[in-house]
């Protein structure tokens, strides 16, 4: 469900949109330590989701680019607290992937 709903706003290009979409996923990202492995993987994959999309289509970059800053000192965060939990730091590494290949167009 959420691909289905990246890709409708992605298409937007509506930072707005895009911030709102994100925003549930980040916000709980943003509880590091007190969420598990698990809840802390599903909610990258669902950010990771919606970078990808954006990735794929041909829309500019300074929206995305305003989630990345805004999250990035989350993910650095993530990395020193989660550095032995491999399904973590491969998403984070996803996400990270996504978000470098359309911002580095």
């Amino acid at each position: 469900m959420i691909e289905g709903l990246a890709w409708v706003v992605c298409r937007s290009e509506n930072q707005e949109f895009l911030t709102n979409l994100l925003q549930p996923y980040a916000m709980a990202l943003t509880a590091i330590g007190s969420a598990d492995a698990k809840t802390t993987i599903d909610n990258l994959e669902k950010v990771s989701v919606v970078f990808k999309c954006y990735q794929d289509l041909a829309l500019a970059k300074e929206p995305l680019l305003a989630v990345v800053r805004h999250l990035w000192p989350v993910l650095v965060q993530l990395f020193k607290v989660w550095e032995a939990t491999e399904g973590i730091v491969e998403e984070l590494g996803r996400l990270i992937k996504h978000a470098i290949r359309k911002l580095d167009e």
